[in-house]
């Protein structure tokens, strides 16, 4: 079972956490539990999704795109600013 944290962290990727049904007695507040059917899927796009819910339940998962985008983004300016700063030194 695979569940994830509904609202995104600062940098737009969803925690998310596998766990068998025995061993989470409840599910955490602010968290939903992927079914079954769209487990695949979410493994595919986690950690930058999008979520519909139902119940507490997601019934629909699709990678979000745009925040992976940004993430990257930010990942290649510390990069070259890291550059900068060796050839600085």
């Amino acid at each position: 079972m695979i569940i994830i944290k509904i609202a995104p962290e600062e940098n737009g990727a969803n925690a998310n956490q596998s766990f068998s049904w025995e061993a989470l007695s409840r599910l955490p507040k602010g968290w939903a539990m992927v079914s079954p059917k769209l487990e695949e899927l979410a493994r595919k796009a986690l950690p930058w999704v999008t979520l519909e819910i139902q119940d507490g339940t997601i019934t629909a998962i699709s990678e979000n795109t745009a925040a992976k985008d940004a993430w990257l983004e930010t990942l290649a300016a510390q990069a070259q600013n890291e550059d900068e700063t060796e050839v600085q030194e």
